[in-house]
């Protein structure tokens, strides 16, 4: 009982002398510690421990997120919503939390005065826009400039012979009347019969989501039967169906006296679902309905209406991020299958926006660093191609995350107005290429970029677009500083950058040529900046050219046959997407022009198809051109690869051995001025380059002062 009550006594905390010294104390109660002359006391109640400051205000922003939750859940949440909201902000700057995203509960939508706040985004007609559309500098504007230098031709004469059915600006105007009614029901008669149903759906994963996966497979198919006339689902599966239709090359889905032109292939399906989605300016939207826009994007994109391509993408990135889909905190919540979606289908939004970047010189509306999700990751129930579709989109947004880069570096304006210049240096451009060829480096042995005979269609195909997007953002990488055809002898820098370009142009062409002309494949979904790959290749191949007859007095012929390839294979896809048809027309004019040896006959030809033959005509010559194709170039692609890394390492060997050239040639000054130097050649009150590139690129904000389309 003693030895009990002895053992409750003791106690293990320092005794009070010691702790009104701030002392170590090294006594146990009752014995004596050493700091203490007489026998320790332990009569001082111990202090209580206060909370640290980091605490309390994780505690404080934990409260203001569960009341605004709460609030948001009651009927009166304005007010109090926000308050939560700023105070959330102001605290989460002190603490390790997470800053708290605004709500994505439906209310927050149906908020009449944020309501009235994005029908400000109210889009008018074409008949209404006013002014001449802005391209920015990563567009090919720089490209037709040097053209006219070379051909001296006006900058109307490009577009000066149209085709009628490629030039069309507002197909779903020409086609249809009715598209004001967003209220009505989708109903059985709007599917069509479930045997084609089921077929388009089948095309579209089989050549759409495993470059763009976006759905699953098993979950939406078993969705079908009881989901289809739900609005949200309804217009997913009217695009996936109208998507189908283009890749299935299936002349039964094209509009009656237009069947040359497969891109118009599901248009009724399209017209439908345009006509019964929801309206997103008053209507809260889900992350089906962000699907469908995606897909809808997809689609005009192809050639129905072009233009209104840029305003569904910022359309749908302002409603996924409305909906926190950029963020991995608000997929925590959700089923592993949905928050799977959801980051897919904000890292095609991401991939989409590069591509318009490329292709429009619009500024990037999803930055990296507005971005904090993980790459995505395959489903458990996705079969060998679908798990691969998705590691090859992964490798994708690598690919993008450079090319934000090189758009941000090189395409950024110099001049700033808070007098903060930004400078291009040479360093900066080896870094990019650097991180271009670690990409390279990196990439899985079964998507890397290498001849492989036992490889399928499938495998080839994927390898290919990866290709694509790696010589595409190589040539922008070095196109601002291609020569100067207003300067007499070029700099080296700028010989080698069109070295360069056109390495990566021949690699681009020769390697369409492989999967259009000779294995005559039927391609696979890619975003347009590999799309139009073929399309700036040419046109670089064109300048390398007329910059080697300046220089020289010669042209290299294997680039003439370069130019030929590219156009077959323009030719071949244009009726699957309008941007090729247009290219032509311009490219034809462009041959004419510059006058290149053993053209006069391809070009007598390709008119002859564009303008005189009928369909059945046209295909019969497409069909005996592919067979014929012009001379293959396998023995020059394995060397390509290596030739451009190699004259970049000769370069920069050359810049540091060389001192004064390196001042005279590559200084930072001279890189600025040769980056500015091609968007600004002329004087732009002589040249309307907004007349030229508008109805080309069709690049979806206003129309303006496009006459003539």
């Amino acid at each position: 009982m003693a030895s009990d009550l002895s053992k409750k006594q003791k106690v293990a905390r320092a005794c009070d002398s010691c702790r009104r010294k701030k002392t170590r104390c090294d006594g146990v109660f009752p014995n004596k510690c050493s700091n203490c002359k007489d026998n320790c006391t332990y009569n001082d109640t111990e202090p209580k421990k206060m909370y640290k400051v980091s605490y309390v205000e994780e505690l404080k922003a934990t409260l203001a997120q569960c009341q605004a939750l709460l609030d948001n859940s009651s009927v009166s949440h304005n007010t109090d919503d926000s308050l939560k909201r700023k105070h959330s902000i102001s605290t989460s700057d002190n603490s390790r939390t997470t800053d708290i995203i605004p709500s994505t509960d439906y209310c927050d939508l149906y908020d009449e005065e944020l309501a009235r706040n994005i029908n400000g985004l109210y889009i008018p007609s074409d008949d209404v826009r006013t002014g001449n559309r802005n391209f920015g500098k990563a567009s090919m504007r720089g490209l037709f400039e040097r053209i006219t230098f070379y051909t001296g031709m006006a900058s109307d004469a490009l577009t000066h012979q149209r085709r009628f059915d490629f030039w069309v600006e507002d197909w779903e105007k020409e086609l249809s009347s009715n598209l004001d009614s967003h209220n009505t029901d989708y109903t059985d008669e709007d599917f069509g019969s479930d045997e084609v149903l089921y077929h388009l759906v089948d095309v579209y994963f089989r050549m759409v989501n495993v470059t763009l996966p976006l759905l699953n497979e098993t979950r939406f198919k078993a969705n079908i039967p009881s989901r289809k006339l739900e609005k949200e689902f309804g217009s997913v599966l009217l695009m996936v169906c109208a998507l189908g239709a283009i890749f299935s090359g299936d002349k039964s889905f094209v509009i009656a006296e237009k069947e040359h032109l497969q891109f118009l292939a599901g248009f009724d399906y399209y017209k439908v679902a345009r006509k019964k989605m929801k309206d997103f300016f008053i209507t809260p939207a889900t992350l089906e309905d962000v699907q469908a826009l995606i897909l809808l994007q997809v689609y005009v994109d192809q050639g129905v209406h072009t233009k209104s391509s840029w305003m569904i993408h910022g359309m749908s990135i302002l409603l996924a991020r409305n909906m926190g889909l950029q963020h991995s905190l608000l997929n925590k919540h959700k089923e592993p299958l949905e928050a799977e979606a959801s980051k897919r289908a904000l890292w095609i939004a991401y991939i989409i926006d590069r591509s318009h970047s490329s292709c429009f010189g619009k500024p990037l509306l999803l930055k990296d660093e507005d971005i904090y999700l993980e790459l995505p990751q395959p489903y458990g129930n996705e079969d060998a191609h679908g798990n691969m579709g998705v590691f090859y989109m992964s490798e994708m947004i690598k690919l993008c995350k450079i090319h934000g880069q090189v758009m941000q570096k090189v395409y950024k304006y110099r001049k700033s107005i808070d007098c903060d210049d930004h400078v291009l240096t040479m360093t900066d451009i080896a870094s990019l290429h650097s991180k271009l060829h670690a990409w390279l480096d990196q990439m899985p042995d079964f998507l890397h970029i290498c001849k492989d005979d036992n490889e399928t269609d499938f495998i080839m195909q994927l390898r290919s677009n990866l290709r694509l997007a790696y010589y595409t953002i190589q040539i922008f990488m070095y196109k601002p500083f291609l020569p100067n055809p207003t300067l007499r002898n070029p700099s080296n820098f700028q010989f080698t950058s069109l070295l360069i370009c056109a390495n990566a142009s021949r690699s681009i062409i020769g390697n369409c040529k492989e999967v259009v002309l000779k294995r005559n494949l039927n391609k696979i979904y890619v975003d347009s900046m590999m799309d139009w790959g073929p399309f700036w290749a040419t046109l670089i191949l064109i300048i390398r050219c007329c910059e080697s007859r300046r220089l020289t007095g010669h042209v290299d012929k294997d680039d003439v046959c370069y130019v030929k390839s590219g156009i077959l294979v323009l030719r071949v896809n244009e009726r699957k997407n309008v941007q090729y048809g247009r290219a032509i027309d311009v490219l034809l004019q462009v041959l004419k022009a510059v006058k290149l040896p053993d053209c006069e006959d391809f070009i007598r030809m390709e008119e002859y198809i564009s303008y005189q033959s009928t369909n059945e005509v046209r295909h019969n010559c497409l069909s005996n051109r592919t067979l014929s194709a012009v001379k293959s170039e396998d023995a020059n692609q394995q060397v390509l690869a290596e030739q451009d890394y190699q004259l970049f390492g000769d370069m920069l060997e050359y810049m540091q051995n060389t001192d004064a050239m390196k001042d005279n040639l590559f200084s930072v000054d001279n890189l600025n001025f040769m980056s500015d130097a091609p968007n600004n050649l002329v004087n732009d009150s002589d040249f309307d380059w907004s007349k030229i590139i508008s109805p080309l690129l069709d690049s979806n904000t206003e129309s303006g002062t496009d006459s003539g389309v």
